[in-house]
């Protein structure tokens, strides 16, 4: 099983998190608990929600929604693994240890089925960071662009008094 999220390091401001930080904790074990031994953990993690709603209104820093987001992860991963787990007890006129057989096969292939998602989720993490690196030199090189289109201008327009006061030059020249 999954190990709890820590605490954040930082101290905390309201005793109430405490509390249900504390009750989360406690309420995701026996969730945990019943899910290893073959049970439904349905009420416990009705609870859990509840007590995330609660950690919500009061997440205001990184920490406490870093936090907070782990544990919707590990109710989402429970919840996962009760409905996977729920057809695995044995069936009536089977041993048990088909059943455990059954249950290993199951938790071996969520193991990898989360291993995948993890990978797939770094990946387009990176792929993000990626984006926005493009995006910050494409802005860039619209900026340096917009400057040469300014120089551009200036120059033309230089090179057009140029030519103005070239022309008057020569024609004060040929009245001479």
């Amino acid at each position: 099983p999954k190990a709890l999220p820590d605490a954040p390091a930082k101290p905390r401001a309201h005793k109430m998190n405490d509390v249900y930080v504390d009750e989360l904790r406690s309420t995701l074990a026996s969730a945990t608990a019943k899910v290893e031994a073959g049970e439904s953990p349905r009420a416990l993690l009705e609870e859990a929600d509840e007590l995330v709603d609660q950690l919500r209104i009061d997440a205001r820093s990184g920490d406490a929604k870093a936090q907070l987001k782990a544990f919707e992860a590990q109710i989402k991963d429970l919840r996962d693994r009760a409905a996977l787990f729920s057809g695995a007890s044995p069936a009536p006129g089977t041993s048990s240890s088909a059943g455990r057989a059954r249950l290993t096969t199951a938790r071996d292939k969520l193991a990898e089925s989360s291993q995948r998602i993890d990978k797939t989720r770094e990946l387009v993490s990176e792929i993000e960071d990626t984006g926005a690196d493009i995006i910050t030199e494409l802005q860039r090189n619209k900026e340096t662009i917009e400057k040469i289109n300014g120089s551009v201008k200036d120059t033309k327009g230089n090179l057009e008094k140029a030519d103005k006061i070239t022309t008057k030059m020569g024609k004060w020249y040929r009245r001479w």
